[in-house]
């Protein structure tokens, strides 16, 4: 999540309706962070906010094979 004094990419002001987190779910210690605000049948919004977060994160360093072990439980840690 990006903070509210922070830069925020162009793509999700381009893309996305962004909010405020804190402003949107009232809860004791909710983030002041910016979100993008989706409705649940918005496949495409939700499917391309998750696209552009990949794309934004460094790749994990796991082997395919490590990750199915663990994904299936098999892998002992």
């Amino acid at each position: 999540m990006y903070g509210v004094g922070g830069a925020l990419p162009a793509v999700y002001t381009e893309r996305f309706r962004t909010r405020i987190y804190n402003e949107r779910v009232v809860h004791p210690g909710v983030w002041n962070k910016i979100v993008v605000v989706a409705r649940e049948d918005d496949d495409e919004a939700i499917l391309s906010h998750a696209l552009i977060q990949s794309r934004r994160r460094p790749r994990a360093k796991h082997s395919a094979a490590g990750i199915s072990r663990r994904a299936s439980g098999s892998l002992a840690g």
